[in-house]
């Protein structure tokens, strides 16, 4: 049987630090990753804007995006905004999910404009975390505030 335990931490210096251990049949496998830490105003204006269920616009690759933000946290080590671009410049049809790192992400604004909430998902899945910060809500059903 194996065992996994996944810690994770926030240093001084900005970044994060990753540690995995894994024991698989008495043998155990120990990394380490580091993590650049989000700059604290893009973290609060996530947060924020996944809270109220606010539209957000950034810059992402020398793009702008307009995006309802659904999911943000770590994906695969890196830490991820996961959203439904509506608008914007987008190598893909638009609207479109869309990942983005979020240490590129840059011009952030918060928008008056809101969604109604978690959207449904071809598959019915969400994507596996390694860590979710915040997740968008469902919306309300009528009638409830």
């Amino acid at each position: 049987m194996s065992k996994v335990r996944c810690t994770r931490r926030w240093s001084e210096g900005g970044k994060r630090s990753v540690n995995t251990s894994i024991e698989f049949e008495g043998a155990k496998i120990v990394s380490e990753a580091e993590m650049e830490a989000p700059a604290p105003r893009i973290d609060e204006l996530l947060r924020k804007a996944i809270e109220l269920k606010r539209l957000i616009r950034f810059t992402y690759k020398n793009k702008p995006r307009i995006v309802e933000p659904h999911d943000y946290g770590v994906h695969n080590g890196s830490v991820k905004l996961f959203g439904y671009q509506v608008a914007g410049v987008s190598s893909e049809p638009l609207p479109n999910w869309r990942w983005a790192l979020v240490n590129s992400i840059s011009d952030l604004d918060l928008l008056d404009r809101t969604f109604p909430g978690r959207r449904p998902t071809a598959s019915g899945k969400h994507h596996r975390w390694d860590q979710i910060f915040i997740r968008v809500k469902p919306p309300e059903e009528e009638g409830e505030q």
